[in-house]
């Protein structure tokens, strides 16, 4: 059972690198912050290419990497352009949706499938995303909310996205049996040049990446090293549970964020907001289980 222990170390790293997240974000392009940071991820990952078997790898494998490195991306943009935007204590809630995401991709594209107390998680779930935009009003009001809203999109978008990656995870770990150190660091270069080419095509280049570190400074490079240990803990996990299993227990992480976040940030509700994330979390229990 260390895979526990590694899921909820990765939901510790990862509910700290969040409220930093939202504290540089505050002032910062959210574009320019995830190509930085990006760029900082990648080049600490670089000591995990020293430590790692290279003959593990193949056309095939680096070509799958590098399309789980693509929904990687996007759905850390789609997270920090929500975060930047919407109070810390409802991105995370929202979040915590993923596991469900991931469940169904995984039926689509692993063939797991669901019993019916997972089902009866996922509407745990659904229900506390309902709870937490608003009880009032019809399901089309909630519906359109949740899907139509400009930032609560950017969640949605996220959330499919980190579910596809999440596949990748699993078929890296599971099915080819790589490494967490090398995929990882494969993964971590690969998201930084997505994010280079798109600075170089759309923004102003390195320049913007250079005037992100400088404004993040020490926030971005503690954040980049969280991350870090945050994803090798989860893909640790991933190496004896399924990426359902891990990636439920991470999203306790969503109670730390939600309450120690919302208090940093003075945000309102949080006691409506930490009732909900309760209500998801037990879905998600429901899920893993």
């Amino acid at each position: 059972m260390n895979w526990i222990i590694y899921a909820l170390a990765s939901a510790v790293l990862n509910s700290a690198s969040t409220v930093i997240e939202k504290k540089v974000l505050v002032r910062e392009h959210s574009m320019e912050y995830s190509a930085g940071i990006a760029f900082l991820i990648a080049l600490l990952s670089l000591p995990y290419l020293f430590v790692a078997d290279l003959g593990e790898l193949n056309w095939t494998i680096l070509g799958i990497i590098y399309v789980g490195s693509l929904s990687a991306a996007g759905a850390y943009l789609f997270v920090a352009k929500a975060v930047r935007h919407m109070e810390v204590s409802e991105t995370t809630p929202l979040l915590n949706l993923g596991p469900a995401v991931t469940a169904f991709l995984a039926v689509i594209f692993l063939g797991e499938s669901l019993n019916h107390w997972q089902v009866v998680g996922i509407g745990f779930m659904i229900l506390g995303i309902y709870y937490l935009e608003g009880s009032q009003g019809s399901a089309v009001a909630f519906l359109k909310r949740l899907f139509l809203s400009k930032y609560n999109s950017y969640i949605v978008f996220a959330l499919i996205l980190y579910g596809l990656s999440s596949i990748t995870d699993q078929m890296m770990i599971h099915y080819f049996n790589l490494q967490p150190a090398l995929y990882l660091g494969i993964i971590h270069i690969f998201i930084a040049i997505n994010f280079l080419v798109v600075m170089q095509l759309f923004f102003d280049g390195w320049h913007g990446i250079k005037l992100s570190l400088k404004r993040g400074g020490w926030l971005m490079a503690l954040a980049s090293v969280l991350t870090i240990l945050e994803r090798f803990f989860m893909m640790t996990s991933l190496q004896s549970a399924f990426v359902g299993l891990a990636t439920g227990v991470k999203r306790v992480s969503s109670l730390f964020t939600t309450i120690i976040g919302g208090g940093i940030f003075h945000e309102k509700n949080l006691i409506h907001k930490f009732t909900a994330c309760l209500v998801i979390l037990s879905g998600i229990v429901l899920l893993v289980l």
